[in-house]
């Protein structure tokens, strides 16, 4: 199955947090869509009657991990990569554990296509691709890399539709690093 995505945002009056607030909409067909939406390390899924909310846990004014929390209850969490630059991970309660990784790609294509974007969310069992397009900066602003329009899509098995939302998180982390 695939399915396209665009993202958004909208400027925010914050002084001391994000400058805006990011919204990838997915379009699922026959008219249905999902949003995530994402601003000061906090987001919340929309995915029809589903609500998601993912909350940083900080120690000493630093994210050691995200909290996945539906309904009130922990669903998961999200291991951030951190100084050690080890690959993040989404581990799900039921025992899932899905890990992240950037496609390689050369050197040229680095230095001279670096808008163009292949990465991938797995586990033993199923594989989440994203192919995105890094666009033009909103507004017209200069700012950090995630501050930049996607489009793109997701090649996904039907019943992993939920991970492959919760994995724009990872991309936001990982366009931020950069």
């Amino acid at each position: 199955m695939k399915v396209k995505f665009s993202k958004s945002a909208t400027k925010t009056s914050s002084f001391i947090g994000d400058r805006y607030k990011t919204e990838y909409i997915v379009d699922l067909g026959n008219g249905e869509f999902a949003t995530f939406q994402y601003q000061d390390y906090s987001s919340k899924i929309n995915w029809g009657e589903r609500e998601v909310i993912i909350k940083p846990n900080l120690k000493h004014f630093t994210i050691i991990d995200y909290n996945i929390i539906e309904d009130g209850d922990s669903i998961g969490r999200i291991k951030k990569s951190g100084w050690t630059h080890i690959a993040p991970k989404i581990e799900i309660t039921n025992c899932e554990v899905y890990k992240f990784k950037k496609n390689k790609t050369t050197l040229f294509k680095y230095l001279f296509d670096s808008s163009n974007y292949s990465i991938q969310i797995e586990n033993s069992n199923e594989t989440i691709q994203y192919h995105f397009h890094k666009g033009k900066y909103f507004h017209n602003e200069w700012g950090n890399q995630r501050h930049k329009a996607l489009d793109g899509e997701i090649e996904l098995q039907e019943n992993s539709l939920f991970i492959a939302l919760i994995g724009f998180l990872l991309i936001e982390l990982m366009l931020e690093d950069e």
